[in-house]
């Protein structure tokens, strides 16, 4: 088994998860098939600038176009920007662009008989940088009766099904935790997600009791000062808000970036702490990918069980053949090596602990 090439079980029936991802093209990544492990949790983890943001925004890109379309999928944040997406290599000391990305995204959705699996491809137009989408090659495949071929339905197509993917695909996109996308998240919770969120609240931010939101504002109730503006509070105090709001808001999958980051040790500790206490339990997400290069972090989402903790690490990858030399994002399992095993299958505890110390 070639890094980047992990292997899971498979979740429970009805669950709404996403089972893997393949991408080729994007970004960091080339020939890259990752399928995420067996229950509810995936941490991303690594030094900085590995691909671990990447491997996200491939997700966030699939998403976006499924709802909204490509082009409005490519400018709605710097880095889905259509000239900042295909794979850059060096060739004879050269910059090279790949020709084509594929993302490949399978998923088990509600309703549907098997997986269904996302293709998006996009091309390299004649400006050498921007990345086109192939309509032709980008769709949505399902599970096919025995003996019957499977058919590629367009991004845009219609249906039961289509309708009730784009409302799953919309919880694959990284949650932003900025202040409109938090507060319109506040609008959608019930009174019960309501009043477990001011709890949560309340043990994470000193002397907050209670939020609302109305017309994009949002107000913490502070111990001796009543209700205030959030654009008063901190940065981490928002930060927090913004993860609790994704959290008791998205019933499916959960995207984070960055968990914890950002915050004093002892909250970020403690938000890691709660929400890996619920994750599967009925008012929680179903599946959660999360990415931190925070130790901390991720000891406390993982509980000392690694099963679910994945190292991204981008080695220097060459091709004597095509002259070329290319960092590539590679994804590996934290265990012991197998005795048959070569190096660089797999991440050792200790090599981890210490790759997150000095990072």
């Amino acid at each position: 088994m070639s890094p980047g090439r992990l292997q899971s079980g498979r979740p429970e029936p009805g669950v709404a998860v996403i089972t893997t991802i393949a991408i080729d093209g994007f970004k960091s990544f080339q020939d890259f098939e990752f399928a995420f492990p067996s229950g509810p949790l995936t941490v991303l983890t690594g030094p900085a600038d590995t691909g671990k943001t990447n491997l996200l925004d491939a997700l966030t890109l699939v998403s976006r176009t499924l709802t909204d379309g490509w082009e409005a999928a490519t400018v709605s944040s710097p880095r889905l920007a259509a000239d900042a997406l295909l794979l850059r290599s060096e060739h004879e000391g050269r910059p090279r662009t790949a020709q084509r990305m594929r993302i490949t995204v399978q998923a088990l959705v509600p309703g549907a008989a098997g997986p269904v699996s996302v293709e998006l491809t996009a091309l390299r137009a004649p400006d050498g940088r921007t990345a086109v989408l192939d309509t032709a090659g980008s769709g949505v495949r399902t599970a096919a009766r025995t003996g019957a071929a499977q058919h590629l339905i367009p991004l845009d197509g219609t249906g039961a099904l289509m309708d009730t993917l784009r409302e799953q695909a919309r919880n694959w996109r990284t949650a932003s935790g900025d202040a409109g996308d938090t507060a319109s998240l506040l609008g959608r919770l019930g009174p019960e997600a309501a009043a477990r969120l001011d709890a949560d609240l309340a043990a994470l931010v000193h002397g907050a009791s209670g939020v609302r939101a109305a017309d994009g504002r949002i107000e913490v109730r502070m111990a001796h000062r009543g209700w205030v503006p959030m654009n008063m509070m901190s940065a981490g105090a928002l930060r927090i808000l913004g993860v609790l709001a994704a959290w008791h808001t998205r019933p499916g999958v959960l995207v984070l970036d960055g968990i914890g980051e950002g915050l004093h040790p002892k909250a970020a500790a403690e938000l890691v702490r709660r929400i890996s206490r619920r994750l599967g339990a009925s008012s929680s997400p179903s599946q959660l990918i999360a990415s931190t290069y925070v130790l901390d972090v991720v000891n406390a989402l993982s509980g000392g069980d690694h099963g679910g903790v994945v190292v991204i690490e981008k080695p220097h990858r060459v091709d004597p053949a095509q002259q070329t030399i290319t960092p590539v994002s590679v994804a590996l399992p934290v265990r012991e090596p197998r005795p048959e095993e070569g190096p660089g299958h797999c991440v050792r505890p200790s090599r981890l602990a210490r790759m997150l110390t000095a990072a």
